[in-house]
């Protein structure tokens, strides 16, 4: 299994014009346990996004910044690195 200290990524969350979810929702779980004790994830949406709630299921949250269109995301996962 392999594990990382950091991922980064802007998922995709529309087909057409249809909002779908599912591509970044599996993304952000698959993330809490691919990343390493600490490890971190940064993420790129829409500010209307609400991924939140998705990454503390495995971690620690922060909004870092964020504009009118945009908002840029920082999982924290929980555990101690040995």
């Amino acid at each position: 299994h392999i594990a990382f200290d950091l991922v980064l990524t802007n998922p995709p969350f529309h087909v057409g014009h249809r909002l779908i979810l599912d591509v970044a929702e599996a993304f952000i779980e698959l993330a809490g346990t691919a990343l390493k004790p600490n490890g971190e994830l940064f993420l790129v949406a829409n500010a209307f996004l609400a991924y939140e709630d998705l990454l503390k299921r495995w971690g620690t949250t922060t909004e870092i910044d964020r504009d009118q269109s945009f908002k840029v995301l920082r999982g924290q996962k929980r555990g101690h690195s040995l």
